[in-house]
């Protein structure tokens, strides 16, 4: 958080004396705990739901080509109600597998989170720096970017890949 936060009467505390907010790190975690609860209870297909209907209404309404709907999916509980979701034929849905990191975690992640849970189109993102970096203990071979042959070599194969 830093020093000297807002008056909360902990400004001569912390850090050479200067302050460290308590108030800062236990809004954070009230606020965020109870929003976490609320999001988990609507659940996130509710959300992808109401973008697929909001942006059908739109197609029909002003006679466009379909479009598409894109979520990043980098962590399991990020949908836990994929197969709720009801994609339409305006709005084409595509659960993309996000997130950086070495070959083996990419792969295992698009399995567990994506390949797992197809809605209606799988995707793959790969990251030109941060796939590269190599982490203590993981091995120089796991760091490489991944070619486009092992991302399509994926199951399903992914119809959308997206390189940052």
């Amino acid at each position: 958080m830093g020093t000297g936060d807002w008056n909360d009467g902990m400004n001569k505390v912390g850090a050479e004396g200067k302050g460290e907010s308590v108030w800062n790190g236990w809004f954070f975690v009230t606020v965020l705990s109870a929003f976490a609860e609320l999001a988990e209870r609507r659940g996130q297909a509710a959300d992808a739901n109401w973008c697929i209907s909001y942006l059908t209404r739109l197609v029909k309404e002003n006679n466009l080509p379909p479009k598409i709907l894109i979520f990043h999916r980098f962590t399991k509980n990020m949908l836990t109600d994929a197969r709720k979701i009801h994609p339409t034929p305006e709005v084409q849905f595509v659960l993309d597998m996000d997130g950086w990191g070495p070959v083996s975690l990419k792969t295992d992640s698009y399995k567990s989170y994506v390949a797992n849970f197809p809605v209606e189109f799988t995707g793959f993102k790969l990251f030109y720096k941060n796939d590269t970096r190599t982490p203590r203990g993981v091995k120089l071979s796991e760091t490489q970017m991944m070619t486009p042959r092992q991302v399509l070599a994926q199951k399903p194969s992914p119809i959308y890949i997206q390189y940052q």
